[in-house]
């Protein structure tokens, strides 16, 4: 058949489904593909309106600001250390090449991996942090880049917003437009803030390390760096330990995963302790807030407005360890006073009162005050003698407890420490060291300290053991004893107006004319005693006022202010003579009055110095008022509000171990020389029972200290000193031609007195013998010479010993001022009819 004649495979048949397209020419891809562009554009456009306001907001930020950083004014002391800044930032600046390479690595690492690949805007991060912040459900990652951190602290974009995101991405695209990456780096490591008031990395290096950022090491770096994320958290002073140690373990893992360090390396660094040394200067402490005080007033008087962030380099007066040592020593001394039996075990300590404080502070009550700090304070200054700058100062136990600075801000009594101008006035007109005064019980209404019952001068002493005189004594044995009675005597005698005018004249204010104002009733500063004490070792001349700062200089290193060389004016108080005898009378209370303990108990070491101590009535106010020939030190303690410290709290126990501390710790500095003594200053010798001017009977007769079985002479005289044609009357009347005298035991506590010059007394005029004096025979041969011996100057007199049973008649020892005990051969005598 023809059907059969026909063969028709079954792929020539025509299929019934048109074979498919390709994909890229299906018409929806054609569409789809034709729309992108469109969308593209359409999103760009409306991306575009949606982010103009925020990129017109980005437009108004003067990028300038970036390298506009507040940076700190650092203060230096007298010898350039670093002390201490001034400004709420604690900022330095340094340039990009002093930024170890290490520490860059490991900043990168932890917070912008990709910073040398974006433009500001970390795409890849964002859509990163997107993708794990969907699958997480929270917002644990970020993508704020090194560039978004920098705008964000300089323009202060602190919202968290997506406008506020948007708005730090657009700042950032301008800041990378206009910077390079490496000055980016330099400006966010100078301006960010590492807690603890460290603004930038080198007062980080400096605060947590006490050296430059260039020096700091790898471990260094990355403890720092860890502080970015929560500098108070991870904070190695101030916060937890463990938390500091996660972080820069953190910084290590985080270098590893860019490879920047091997995991050998990191886990190897990882069983490294955390080890930080922080800086000690003053950066919050009662001295630096009176050195900022005093730059405010100079830069305000030469038309600037304020300090803050001005960058200024401040040279100042003060010592860096005598600073360190006076605030060691007033902390360290009223612990221990506040740990001894005598105390009050129910009064506030330091610890309670930070106790209370932290109370308050979790209770979240901002109307909540403050507790008072009832705790015993105290306060110290030095200061030089010849100008008034300010060596060392402390206000208090605790600038963070109290920020009331005692040393200017806290007149008190300055109780027995006042009594050195008492003798002063005295010693201006008819007194001298030598001149005798009653010491004996007053009835306490002539002076009328707190009471009118009672008597006067208890505790004057400053020891439980009063003993009186009870009879006269010299002005010396007085003051170096604290004799409060013989003071008051005095000043009543001499007229309190003259201690009034001395007193003024000393800078002690204008003090009242009554009995109180005479054992320092009236109040006063540390800071007013302690220029006031000045007067004695400065020969008669006092400072007109404190000083700190010498020098200041701006940003760029010039000088806006040098202080000049005869800026520390002085005012004269009295003559060098009164001021050399009343520290001379102070010099011997410290080394056998009052002041005694700084050598037997406190360790003072061997260098001239004075001090007088006062306890005012009732233990409620101790002083420490003294100096070598370079510095003054004044201490006080008590409390806020005037209590009794504790029953027979007297100086020399609680202010004069402080005192001590602080003047050893001078020495380094300023070591102390020998007090000169006036030229015209003349010496005479006084009989020590009497008070008058010796004679050759001035002899007693005791027992040998070395040998108590044997009889030794002594002379009971010392010297002491005089003004030019001052007069003293009589001769001594105590003791008679070879009369056997009585002499009370407590006479051979006798007071020395400082090495001086010896002069010739004027006033002295020898007397010529027209006769022989000897009725008789010539038993000591005192006229072996012939008659014509007595009427020849050239040839002197001289009688044969007297040796009595069992006495031997020593030669005298070298010379000793400070001792009373002299043994000397029986001095030539002659008789005068």
């Amino acid at each position: 058949m023809i059907g059969d004649l026909i063969q028709i495979k079954p792929e020539d048949l025509p299929s019934r489904r048109p074979k498919p397209k390709p994909f890229y020419r299906r018409r929806w891809v054609k569409i789809i593909a034709a729309s992108i562009p469109l969308l593209l554009g359409a999103a760009y456009i409306g991306a575009r309106i949606y982010l103009q306001p925020f990129i017109d907001k980005a437009a108004t930020y003067d990028l300038k600001q970036l390298t506009v950083m507040p940076e700190s004014s650092i203060v230096f002391d007298r010898a350039g250390r670093e002390v201490g800044r001034l400004s709420q930032e604690n900022r330095t600046l340094i340039p990009f090449d002093q930024f170890p390479m290490h520490l860059l690595e490991a900043l990168i690492a932890t917070e912008d991996s990709r910073f040398y690949e974006h433009g500001g805007v970390d795409y890849y991060g964002v859509a990163r942090a997107a993708v794990w912040n969907t699958i997480r459900m929270e917002s644990r990652q970020g993508a704020s880049t090194i560039t978004i951190q920098l705008a964000r602290g300089t323009f202060r974009l602190w919202e968290r917003t997506l406008d506020r995101k948007l708005l730090e991405a657009c700042v950032a695209k301008r800041i990378e437009n206009l910077y390079t990456k490496n000055q980016i780096l330099e400006m966010y490591l100078n301006r960010i803030h590492f807690g603890s008031r460290f603004s930038g990395i080198e007062a980080a290096a400096q605060g947590y390390f006490s050296k430059s950022a260039k020096d700091l090491t790898l471990e260094e770096s990355a403890v720092i760096v860890g502080l970015i994320k929560n500098p108070a958290n991870y904070n190695p002073i101030t916060g937890k330990k463990e938390l500091t140690v996660r972080e820069r373990n953190e910084v290590y893992d985080r270098m590893v995963a860019v490879k920047k360090m091997s995991a050998e390396k990191a886990a190897e660094l990882k069983t490294h302790p955390l080890v930080i040394n922080p800086a000690e200067n003053l950066r919050v402490s009662y001295v630096q807030m009176e050195i900022e005080n005093e730059v405010d007033g100079i830069l305000t008087g030469l038309g600037y407005e304020g300090i803050g962030g001005k960058g200024f380099k401040i040279h100042t007066t003060l010592d860096a360890e005598l600073q360190k040592a006076t605030e060691e020593s007033l902390k360290k001394r009223l612990a221990e006073v506040e740990a001894s039996p005598d105390y009050p075990k129910d009064r506030q300590t330091p610890a309670q009162f930070k106790a209370k404080v932290a109370a308050i502070k979790e209770a979240g009550n901002p109307a909540a005050r403050s507790p008072e700090t009832a705790y015993l304070q105290g306060s110290a200054l030095v200061i030089d003698n010849k100008t008034g700058a300010v060596l060392s100062m402390a206000g208090g136990r605790d600038f963070g407890d109290s920020q009331f600075n005692r040393v200017l801000n806290t007149p008190r009594p300055p109780g027995t420490a006042f009594v050195p101008f008492v003798y002063a006035a005295a010693f201006e007109t008819s007194y001298f060291p030598g001149s005798r005064v009653e010491d004996k019980p007053m009835d306490l209404s002539r002076v009328m300290l707190g009471g009118l019952s009672g008597t006067l001068g208890e505790w004057g002493v400053e020891n439980l053991n009063v003993a009186h005189e009870a009879g006269p004594i010299s002005a010396r044995q007085a003051l170096m004893e604290g004799k409060n009675n013989s003071a008051a005597r005095l000043g009543l005698e001499l007229g309190t107006d003259k201690v009034k005018d001395f007193a003024k004249r000393a800078g002690l204010g204008d003090v009242p004319t009554d009995g109180p104002m005479l054992l320092g009733r009236t109040e006063t500063t540390v800071r007013d005693l302690a220029l006031a004490y000045t007067t004695f070792p400065n020969g008669g001349t006092r400072p007109t006022a404190l000083s700190m700062v010498t020098r200041i200089e701006d940003a760029a290193g010039q000088v806006v202010y040098n202080r000049a060389a005869d800026a520390g004016k002085t005012v004269k108080v009295t003559d060098p003579i009164t001021a050399y005898m009343v520290h001379s009378c102070l010099e011997d209370a410290l080394h056998m009055g009052t002041g005694a303990p700084a050598e037997e108990s406190y360790g003072l070491k061997n260098f001239p110095a004075a001090v007088k101590t006062g306890t005012h009535l009732n233990f409620k106010d101790l002083w420490s008022a003294g100096y070598d020939s370079e510095v003054t030190c004044v201490v006080w303690a008590g409390l806020d509000r005037s209590e009794t410290i504790y029953p027979y709290a007297f100086a020399n126990r609680v202010t004069l171990p402080i005192w001590t501390d602080i003047m050893n710790a001078s020495q380094a500095s300023f070591p102390g020389k020998e007090f000169p003594v006036p030229a015209d200053m003349q010496k005479v010798e006084l009989c020590a029972m009497s008070g008058q001017l010796a004679t050759p009977s001035c002899v007693e007769r005791r027992p040998d200290p070395n040998d108590p079985e044997t009889q030794k002479f002594f002379r009971s005289t010392y010297e002491e000193f005089i003004r030019p044609g001052f007069k003293i009357q009589g001769y001594c009347t105590f003791h008679s031609d070879h009369a056997e005298v009585a002499v009370p035991e407590d006479a051979l506590r006798l007071p020395g007195i400082g090495v001086g010059v010896s002069v010739d007394v004027e006033e002295a005029v020898p007397v010529q013998l027209e006769a022989p004096t000897v009725i008789g025979d010539d038993p000591y041969g005192a006229l072996a010479g012939g008659p014509d011996t007595l009427m020849d100057p050239s040839k002197p007199l001289r009688a044969k010993p007297v040796r009595e049973e069992g006495m031997s008649l020593p030669t005298a020892p070298a010379s000793n001022n400070r001792s009373t005990d002299l043994a000397v051969p029986l001095p030539e005598r002659a008789t005068v009819p």
